[in-house]
């Protein structure tokens, strides 16, 4: 608010500004109350100027009570990272949003997807490959309109929750190693195509484990899956035994080669040992080699698409 010039009348008392007659203190309030005022030009200003109820301490007082009780404003967005649209043709390389098929957005330090000036997801109509990996992403509502994405990265998050991907019924391939992900419960329902699925160093325990088999075997499909350093999960032998019975195209698990052998036997071949280790009783052991398949520090580098 710029500083008000007084325009003075032929007797030389003011004609406009804050009320003179008014002791000192109530002025200066008054100035105050004006300066908090939103106006949109002069002649307001000049009408703000003369509203009589602004000129006894009672209207000063209303006033100020009235200012008090508007909401507080909560800041702009404006320099906050944003998927925006030009973001989007930048890290595409498309000439359009709409043609955009590999979008790869690392490193941004993105943690909304929805602030004001955010593309609309439901514009990217071609989208099959995204990468969101080392964000700061809590809530990914918004990935439920892509549903024609067939493969997500994001790992490195702090994403809790991922049913908004049960939109994304053509996905194959789930990455979301490094987050706070506790359940994936309805995940067999939404992506029963799925192939791939890293949940490496999430929140899952060994309390878990009943309800993760139980919606992995809607998973027949499952080729590679990653549950390291998840409190226990599916550590147990037995555990591992029946995640390998419900699993049965299962290929590779925490980064060991699955072998079913002739016999029926299925054992985790660990590829810094020379030969499977086949469990007595028929399962399989767990090991302790570094997982693989978007589990890694840096992503699924040996994708098509540096994720």
């Amino acid at each position: 608010f710029s500083e008000r010039p007084e325009s003075s009348s032929d007797d030389g008392m003011v004609a406009s500004g804050p009320s003179s007659q008014l002791p000192e203190d109530l002025q200066k309030l008054q100035e105050e109350v004006l300066a908090g005022l939103e106006i949109e030009s002069d002649d307001d200003e000049e009408d703000y100027f003369q509203q009589p109820e602004l000129s006894s301490e009672a209207g000063i007082t209303k006033r100020v009570e009235e200012l008090l009780a508007r909401p507080v404003s909560r800041g702009s967005s404006e320099g906050v990272p944003k998927l925006t649209e030009s973001a989007v043709l930048l890290h595409s390389g498309a000439d359009t949003v709409e043609d955009a098929q590999h979008l790869v957005y690392r490193h941004q330090r993105l943690a909304r997807l929805d602030l004001p000036g955010s593309i609309d997801l439901v514009r990217l109509t071609s989208l099959e490959v995204l990468s969101l990996s080392h964000n700061e992403l809590t809530d990914i509502q918004p990935l439920s309109l892509l549903v024609g994405l067939s493969e997500v990265n994001l790992n490195f998050n702090h994403i809790q929750d991922l049913s908004p991907l049960h939109e994304c019924e053509q996905l194959i391939k789930i990455f979301a190693a490094h987050n706070q992900v506790s359940s994936i419960s309805g995940l067999e329902i939404g992506c029963p195509q799925l192939k791939e699925l890293s949940l490496y160093a999430n929140r899952f325990t060994d309390s878990s484990t009943k309800e993760l088999l139980k919606t992995l075997s809607g998973l027949p499909d499952l080729r590679s899956l990653d549950l390291g350093e998840n409190g226990g999960c599916c550590t147990a032998p037995s555990d591992r035994r029946d995640l390998l019975r419900v699993l049965p195209s299962l290929e590779l698990i925490d980064g060991n080669t699955v072998v079913r052998q002739s016999t029926g036997e299925v054992v985790e071949e660990d590829s810094a040992r020379d030969s499977p280790t086949p469990n007595p009783s028929g399962g399989s052991v767990s090991s302790s080699r570094p997982p693989s398949s978007g589990s890694r520090p840096e992503g699924d580098e040996n994708q098509a698409v540096a994720f």
